[in-house]
């Protein structure tokens, strides 16, 4: 595995493994056999002359032929990308960035489509607790590109954050201040509202969430 990883992604149609990772600062492909199980490394690595801008997280679309990541060290940023199915490679389609920071203080982290897939939302975390937001994107049912709806101040270095599987509500971990916001969701605007937070252990770096029938 390469410095820094955060995550391993599959492609939808199960082909190739994508491997975001800060430090040598591109995405990994890897052919998947799905026989085998076994990996090989393709040839092609997205570098910041594709796009990639230390890329941390990434997701697929669930619908479209689209992924998007985090992209750590561009004030914070996203990044929109084609998935190319008969290539399996991707391509940047878009890149937003939602603060003027220029210290190199902030960065992102975290990113989660909502189950209806209208609203995109990402962690933005600040050394100094002054920027520390959820950032919530309209997707474009179209095309999945992203427009900018509003910056939501949460608990201090959101490293992790989970919605329900309904789409009501919305959780973060403060990885800094050891506590767990509930936020809750405006499913027609994307806006989040806070509920209630609760005290948690010591470095939260991780929250998920489950639904019991």
């Amino acid at each position: 595995m390469k410095k820094k990883s955060h995550a391993v992604r599959f492609s939808p149609d199960n082909k190739t493994l994508f491997v975001p990772a800060t430090g040598p600062n591109k995405i990994f492909q890897l052919a998947f056999d799905t026989n085998s199980g076994n990996v090989t490394k393709l040839e092609s690595a997205l570098g910041p002359t594709q796009g990639a801008a230390q890329p941390r997280h990434l997701i697929f679309h669930p619908t479209l032929n689209v992924a998007y990541s985090t992209q750590e060290r561009i004030k914070p940023g996203v990044a929109v990308w084609q998935w190319l199915p008969n290539k399996g490679g991707l391509v940047l389609k878009q890149t937003l960035t939602s603060s003027n920071d220029v210290t190199g203080r902030i960065t992102t982290a975290d990113l989660h489509l909502s189950p209806d897939k209208r609203f995109l939302y990402i962690s933005s975390r600040d050394k100094q607790k002054q920027l520390d937001q959820i950032i919530a994107y309209k997707v474009n049912v179209i095309d999945g590109s992203l427009t900018l709806v509003k910056e939501f101040p949460v608990e201090h270095f959101p490293r992790s954050f989970s919605l329900n599987k309904t789409g009501d509500y919305l959780y973060v971990a403060g990885q800094r201040d050891n506590k767990l916001g509930v936020y809750k969701i405006d499913q027609s605007t994307g806006n989040l509202t806070k509920v209630v937070q609760y005290k948690t252990g010591t470095n939260p770096i991780w929250v998920e969430t489950l639904m019991i029938n």
